[in-house]
């Protein structure tokens, strides 16, 4: 039985051995993959400054080896295992270190480094191992790795001083021989005052860091950036006014300015380039700052520059930021300018450049990344307009010089944004320009086919392209009615707010029929966006005016066809666009006072005078009734007063004999208050008799006032109604029941008027026959 087992189990551990065998010899070294090694400077974000290609080194600063690999030669034959090795010589110490090597387009880690020191002075060793490259492979959806290139970072000091010293690396590792010379001295302090004392503004910094940051401003977030530095008014000029000018360069890498890290600070600098005597700058009150749409250029104005004084000087300015980094091996660029008292200011003193530029490598120089290589090719980024966000499958046709052995081609960009051309040869790129030329456009953005030519050189082109999205338009329009008095124009104000920011819009008025058109918003995404129309005062009453409530609640739907093509559909909630006010007129009251005065003079007789005694007989005591009748109250301007008719009869009868004057007039008035109009007729009849015979019947007021008879009447005048634009219209008041005065008694006194009349007649037709026989 245990024979039999063992016979069973010798084919799976066969085949069991040879897997294993199999997968042990795949894992190979691989040599001659590096193809170039050059010294970074870290502090400085740049190659090593060289002078007479020898690397000027300080001692103890810290460097990194940056180390180009190609494994092209083992395209289809590359496996999980595989390693390659790059010796650091001596005399330099290395810092020991392990990272990972990964795709940027992937995201996946198809490498590990571990570098080893062998102590100070001594060098060490990077041994880089292949991994994951079934998942790569799966990522990238071929069927063999092929082109798997990249570069990675080992860092070292330079401990020794040394004037000129050769380091070779081992012919076995590099693609060609690679030598370079050295030479370290030690650190010296910095004197920059010959640059301090002509320098106006100048640039510096762009060195890539890690840093996680998050901008609310952009929308972004990211683990790397640029840290940039501009120096203003360096050698202190007296200046009122500062203006600033900051545009990241299309002929480079693309980038953003992140406006949560900007800082402007005043001091004075050290000849060191140290910055003195800090004092931070508030926005908005020392200085002002203006972006554009894509947040790749900013204008800063400092409008009392001469008030912050340093070292007994209109001070020096300090502005730092960071901007966002392609992180991918490539260049970046920005330039800077300036302004004083409206005056456009040369860099220095001494020279006629309007604009510094400053260039960074967006080069991660720490662990490793399989990064861009540019040279002699072509790089293109493509970009939205707006928000510079990456945009895959765009299309450009590359045309190559006239006489090159390179092929017209068509490259399309990836899924973060970039293209690249094939490697061109030294002799292509030395017969001229090359022409680029968009064909297709990403999806919803509009194709710009304007030719583009460039010249490429050692270190390859790089040019950021943006697209402009296609987009659609919408009108949002109200309606404004009054009610009560013609509408007038500009008379109302209106303000579109938008709901998901809740910032305003616009705010526009009301046209003469009452139109209320805003501006038309323009879209490039699709999306639903809702907004509020309100006016302002709304709800309250002011000036007679009762305001509208209720606000316009409005949205716009976007859509997007197949060809990213947009549209948008304005609707209203409840069909609403109308917003509607009350005006309440005010009422106004006219009164019109007529006069008619009638004078009689009656004949005047004189007669001898009479000695009579009298008997006195008081026949009918005074009677006087007064009657006071309260009309409805009428508004005039906002002041509301009461009118009053008072009716008036008073009689006085006295039986005794009298010689009777009537010399004051006798007036009669009548006044009738309606709803909108008070009439005042006033008739005065003045009498004047002379005569012995008794009197008639004698009312007195008062010694100094005439003698007044008073009677109430009613007068159906007509009422007019009188509006603020002073245009009444007549209302014939027949329509409604008149309003009845009080009795006065004048009915029961018609009478007593009679016998009054009959009484006159025959006394005046006693004195006629009198005098007829006197003659």
């Amino acid at each position: 039985m245990k024979k039999k087992f063992i016979s069973l189990l010798t084919p799976f551990l066969l085949l069991f051995s040879i897997t294993a065998f199999a997968e042990t010899v795949s894992a190979k070294e691989l040599t001659n993959v590096i193809t170039n090694v050059i010294v970074w400077d870290v502090a400085n974000g740049r190659e090593a400054s060289q002078s007479g290609g020898i690397y000027q080194l300080t001692q103890n600063n810290n460097y990194r080896y940056a180390v180009d690999f190609d494994l092209s030669a083992y395209d289809g034959n590359l496996s999980d295992g595989d390693t390659f090795t790059f010796t650091i010589p001596a005399p330099l110490t290395v810092t020991a270190t392990t990272f990972d090597l990964t795709d940027k387009a992937t995201g996946i880690a198809v490498g590990e480094a571990s570098v080893v020191s062998n102590g100070a002075g001594a060098g060490g060793t990077a041994t880089i191992t292949l991994k994951n490259l079934a998942d790569y492979l799966k990522e990238k959806g071929g069927t063999e790795i092929q082109g798997v290139s990249g570069t990675f970072y080992t860092q070292f000091k330079a401990e020794e001083l040394t004037e000129n010293t050769e380091i070779s690396f081992p012919s076995g590792e590099t693609e060609k021989t690679i030598t370079h010379q050295i030479k370290v001295s030690p650190a010296k302090p910095s004197d920059y005052s010959y640059i301090i004392e002509k320098e106006n503004f100048a640039k510096i910094g762009g060195i890539i860091s890690s840093k996680d940051w998050t901008s609310e401003t952009l929308g972004k977030n990211g683990q790397y950036v640029h840290g940039w530095t501009v120096r203003i008014n360096t050698r202190q000029e007296s200046y009122e006014t500062i203006e600033v000018t900051d545009t990241v360069s299309e002929n480079y890498s693309p980038m953003q300015f992140i406006p949560e890290t900007f800082k402007v600070t005043a001091g004075w600098y050290r000849n060191d380039f140290s910055l003195m005597d800090q004092e931070e700058l508030a926005p908005g009150t020392d200085y002002t700052i203006d972006w554009n749409e894509s947040y790749t250029q900013f204008v800063l104005k400092i409008n009392k520059a001469s008030s912050f004084v340093k070292n007994g000087k209109t001070a020096s300015f300090q502005i730092q930021y960071d901007t966002t980094a392609p992180a991918d091996g490539t260049k970046v660029q920005n330039g800077v300018s300036m302004k004083a008292d409206e005056k456009d200011i040369t860099s220095t003193s001494t020279n006629t450049q309007l604009t510094y530029y400053h260039t960074g490598n967006s080069v991660v120089t720490t662990g490793g990344t399989i990064q861009l290589q540019t040279g002699y090719r072509i790089t293109l980024y493509k970009v939205d307009s707006k928000t510079l966000n990456r945009l895959p499958n765009a299309q450009f046709k590359i045309t190559p010089p006239a006489g090159a052995t390179a092929a017209e081609e068509i490259v399309t960009t990836d899924q973060n944004g970039v293209a690249q051309s094939p490697v061109y040869s030294e002799e292509d790129v030395k017969l001229g320009a090359f022409t680029i030329t968009e064909v297709a456009a990403p999806t919803g953005y509009i194709l710009d086919s304007t030719p583009i030519e460039v010249t490429v050189g050692s270190e390859g082109v790089i040019r950021t392209i943006s697209n402009q999205r296609k987009t659609t338009s919408a009108s949002i329009a109200a309606t404004k009615k009054l009610t009560g008095r013609d509408l007038k124009a500009e008379e109302f104000e209106f303000t579109l707010t938008n709901d998901e920011t809740g910032e305003a819009v616009e705010t526009v008025k009301n046209d003469a029929d009452g139109n209320i058109t805003f501006s038309k918003l323009t879209y490039d995404t699709a999306g639903v966006y809702n907004y509020t129309v309100t006016e302002a005062n709304a709800g309250q009453t002011i000036d007679r005016i009762t305001y509208d409530a209720e606000p316009i609640k409005v949205t716009v739907k976007v859509e997007a066809d197949d060809q990213g093509n947009l549209s948008a559909t304005v609707t209203y909630t409840d069909n609403d666009a109308v917003f509607e006010n009350i005006y309440t007129p005010e009422t106004t009251t006219t009164t019109t006072t007529t006069t008619s005065a009638t004078t009689t003079a009656a004949p005047t007789t004189t007669e001898p005078a009479t000695t009579t005694a009298a008997t006195t007989t008081s026949e009918a005591s005074t009677t006087a009734e007064a009657t006071t009748t309260t009309e409805p109250t009428t508004t005039i301007a906002g002041t509301t007063s009461d009118t009053n008719t008072t009716t008036t009869e008073a009689t006085t009868t006295t039986g005794t004999p009298a010689a009777t004057t009537t010399d004051s007039p006798v007036t009669t008035t009548v006044t009738e208050a309606r709803t909108t109009l008070v009439t005042e007729s006033t008739e005065s009849t003045t009498s004047e008799t002379s005569s012995s015979d008794p009197a008639t019947t004698t009312t007195t007021a008062s010694s100094s006032d005439p003698t007044t008879v008073t009677s109430g009447a009613s007068t159906s005048d007509p009422t007019t109604t009188t509006t603020t634009n002073g245009k009444p219209t007549p209302t014939t008041t027949a329509n409604r029941p008149k309003k009845k005065l009080p009795s006065t008694g004048e009915d029961t006194s018609a009478g007593a008027v009679i016998l009054g009349f009959a009484l006159l007649s025959i006394s005046l037709t006693v004195i006629y026959f009198r005098r007829l026989h006197r003659q």
